[in-house]
């Protein structure tokens, strides 16, 4: 996109169409536009514009939001945070937090499924912070996701026939499977009632919507100091 097709989309997101920019909106555009085209080059491929926040305490700090042309807004927004140190322009973003979620939820789940195949399981995953700037392509191979970041996952898990004593068999056994496989995670576990896994929609999921419905409930956390 040339800087005028980005003007356009972001005003005509806003609903300004026909706004008279200040320098500073002017200035606003222009950073944009110049993550944009850093997005581009990095992962060949395009980002649509959701938001600008610029840091109050430093005029050179911006963070701008976008997301994957082909994902949904809301779930999948990441940022470009651009800075300036020394006189010299930083520019860092997590798309790839993102786009190694649903990766990273496979490979929780499948896991989780050597415990109990015959179980209901839901993942979901959130990666937070900067990972390792120079990678922009999910690995092919899930072992390669080992000791590569601190993953926070929700865990709902379902089946008429598990014991509470299997549920926690579960547990142990994906500790013991975390710590082999040099996982960093912090977990909770929700045991609920299939009824309550049938009924919620997990693509628009709110942690809301399960509250107080779960039979049982743990945190277990997996840190590098537990490694084997």
């Amino acid at each position: 996109m040339t800087l005028e097709e980005v003007k356009e989309h972001v005003l005509a997101q806003m609903g300004f169409e026909n706004k008279e920019l200040t320098d500073e909106e002017e200035e606003y555009i222009k950073k944009i536009y110049n993550s944009m085209n850093y997005l581009l080059k990095k992962y060949n491929k395009e980002f649509c514009y959701s938001s600008y926040y610029s840091i109050k305490s430093s005029e050179d700090d911006t963070i701008i939001y976008f997301y994957a042309k082909e994902a949904d807004s809301y779930r999948d927004e990441f940022q470009v945070y651009s800075s300036m140190v020394d006189g010299k322009p930083i520019v860092k973003d997590d798309y790839m937090n993102v786009a190694l979620r649903s990766t990273y939820n496979q490979y929780i789940k499948q896991a989780l499924k050597r415990f109990n195949k015959d179980a209901n399981i839901v993942v979901l995953s959130t990666i937070p912070g900067f990972l390792d700037q120079d990678m922009t392509e999910v690995p092919d191979d899930y072992s390669e996701l080992n000791g590569l970041f601190e993953g926070f996952n929700d865990i709902y898990i379902s089946d008429k026939n598990m014991s509470e004593e299997q549920y926690y068999t579960v547990i142990e056994e994906f500790k013991k499977w975390a710590m082999k496989n040099k996982m960093s995670t912090d977990n909770h576990f929700y045991y609920v009632e299939e009824s309550v896994m049938n009924s919620t929609d997990f693509d628009s999921f709110n942690e809301h919507d399960v509250v107080d419905q779960y039979i049982k409930k743990d945190h277990i956390i997996i840190s590098d100091s537990d490694w084997e």
